[in-house]
């Protein structure tokens, strides 16, 4: 009963992924434009820190996802990618420019740099070094910049993983939390960065765990039972 509705689920979400397609990219880049008005609301700017750094989970995750499973609704999803990453742009673009237009941010910095603790000269540092990792992958997020760059634009978005350390690090690693906070901060910045290292290489080569085929092969196998059942 749980595949059936995992199944039916995952068909549903198909078709209208494919019948609704431009109108779902039409609502990401809406969504993603709408998302400036978070500057109007400066208590949310460590929301929005969060959102980019989901969406950009989801799109590193996503393509090796897809490779290792072999899901009609990952493929699917890929076509959405380039929206995606402008959503996870504009959020991390309203994150920095609310920080930067804080009253006295910049006699904070200045503090910070001159005598602040370690962990919050580390935090600023990391947060602008993401942010302008950020930058050219929103910039180029376009038909023009891929038309143009050829090869070099797939070269240039691989400034994607250096983000996704920053990102972490920044999130999660140097907070004013206790010693123990900072060290589970840490673990679990490591295994969501391990994590996504080990889907890569799992996508490439599935056969460095031997059993991770046979259970993608063994669920495929009951979907296809459960197409045709549907079918009679």
């Amino acid at each position: 009963m749980l595949f059936r509705l995992a199944f039916s689920l995952h068909d549903w979400l198909c078709d209208i992924l494919i019948r609704q397609m431009k109108p779902i990219k039409w609502t990401l880049l809406a969504v993603a434009h709408f998302s400036l008005l978070g500057l109007l609301f400066p208590e949310l700017n460590k929301d929005f820190a969060s959102l980019a750094l989901d969406v950009l989970l989801v799109l590193l995750f996503l393509s090796p996802a897809s490779k290792l499973f072999r899901m009609r609704l990952l493929a699917l999803l890929m076509g959405y990618r380039r929206e995606m990453g402008i959503l996870m742009g504009y959020f991390a673009t309203v994150h920095a420019c609310a920080f930067f237009l804080t009253p006295g941010w910049f006699d904070f910095a200045a503090a910070s740099f001159a005598g602040g603790a370690a962990s919050a000269n580390a935090r600023m540092a990391t947060g602008v070094a993401a942010y302008i990792l950020t930058l050219p992958l929103l910039l180029t997020s376009n038909a023009v910049s891929q038309r143009v760059l050829g090869r070099n634009w797939k070269r240039l978005h691989l400034l994607a993983y250096p983000l996704l350390f920053m990102a972490l690090f920044h999130k999660f690693a140097f907070n004013e939390w206790s010693l123990a906070q900072s060290w589970g901060a840490v673990l679990l910045s490591a295994i969501i960065f391990v994590g996504y290292v080990l889907v890569k290489v799992l996508a490439s080569n599935p056969t460095i765990l031997p059993f991770v085929p046979r259970v993608i092969q063994w669920i495929a196998d009951r979907y296809r039972k459960n197409q045709k059942a549907s079918v009679l």
